[in-house]
């Protein structure tokens, strides 16, 4: 990861801002203590990936941090490649200058800094059409979502996917139960780094954080970790949805839409912790969850549902699979 400097989600960089910035920080006073010198874990929106639970700052028994990002991690942006393109992010000089004072670097970002952080407002209706219009009318990305994806153009044009021909990235608007768009998540093509999925900045908006799509049947729901892999098994028929913020999507987000329903977890291969933590949530919270691991669907060398429906499996085969984890935890 390069080291040149970057202003932070929706702000102009200019000479002098990152440090302007961080001895602004340095004497910034919370509700909760000086931001500076109180030592407790914080946790708040990612600068790098702008997922806005999954930057967590913790404070090391010894001294010194722990800093890190759920989000960014499970993309395989994580340890010091992560410090250092968090530091970049934020106008830090460097790793080692960020971790000495993280809540000076961090403080705009942290829940329990000032609630007024930089909120980015939602594309409007005739930007999202302009989207998806470069898409229909732009093979190669078209072509991608169609041949790797398994998509087709009804499901594109029905849930509004589009194409930012400018910061070369899917647009996935992103409704509430209502059915207005509060969030808009971006998929960078071709990703060269992680995190794979982009949020819109608004710390502290929880109606940004939701399960995706929407609206879920009546009956048995497929619980999956991506946005397209939920919208691909919608297409073949199963009652599929993922959280917005992925497997990090929080727990009372998915409550209202899973409690008292059977719900089966289908994390992508090597997420199988992640996977069994969930489900133990869930049940504790009132839902009927059972884990499902792809890892045992018959001859599969895959990693997550997306390629089991692209390289022949069905549906039906899904089902037999999810019918069998259930018989197995029972």
């Amino acid at each position: 990861m390069g080291a040149k400097q970057r202003a932070a989600p929706g702000r102009k960089a200019k000479p002098g801002a990152a440090q302007n910035n961080r001895n602004r920080n340095d004497g910034h006073n919370t509700a909760n203590g000086n931001a500076t010198t109180a030592r407790v874990k914080r946790t708040g929106q990612c600068p790098v990936c702008n997922n806005e639970e999954t930057l967590d700052v913790t404070p090391k028994p010894r001294g010194g941090w722990w800093v890190d990002c759920y989000s960014c991690k499970a993309d395989g942006l994580a340890g010091g490649d992560f410090i250092r393109e968090l530091a970049a992010t934020v106008g830090a000089p460097g790793g080692g200058a960020l971790l000495e004072d993280p809540l000076g670097w961090l403080g705009d970002y942290l829940h329990s800094a000032a609630n007024t952080g930089y909120v980015e407002a939602v594309p409007d209706e005739a930007q999202r059409a302009e989207w998806a219009a470069n898409l229909k009318a732009d093979v190669r990305p078209r072509l991608y979502l169609a041949r790797k994806r398994g998509l087709t153009m009804r499901t594109l044009r029905r849930s509004g996917i589009g194409w930012d021909k400018g910061s070369k990235c899917f647009t996935i608007p992103i409704p509430n139960a209502q059915g207005e768009i509060v969030n808009l998540v971006r998929r960078p093509w071709p990703a060269t780094t992680p995190p794979k999925y982009k949020v819109l900045a608004g710390r502290g908006m929880p109606e940004r954080v939701q399960v995706y799509p929407l609206p879920l049947r009546p009956g048995p729901v497929l619980a999956v970790g991506g946005l397209l892999d939920a919208l691909l098994a919608r297409q073949h028929g199963l009652n599929a949805v993922s959280g917005t913020h992925g497997i990090d999507t929080s727990l009372d987000v998915w409550l209202p839409h899973v409690r008292g329903h059977q719900v089966a977890v289908m994390w992508d291969v090597g997420e199988e912790k992640a996977m069994y933590d969930r489900v133990e949530a869930l049940n504790d919270a009132g839902a009927y969850a059972r884990p499902v691991r792809l890892s045992r669907l018959a001859g599969f060398t895959g990693k997550d549902l997306t390629d089991a429906l692209t390289s022949g499996y069905t549906a039906e085969d899904l089902k037999a699979l999810i019918n069998s984890e259930y018989r197995r935890a029972t």
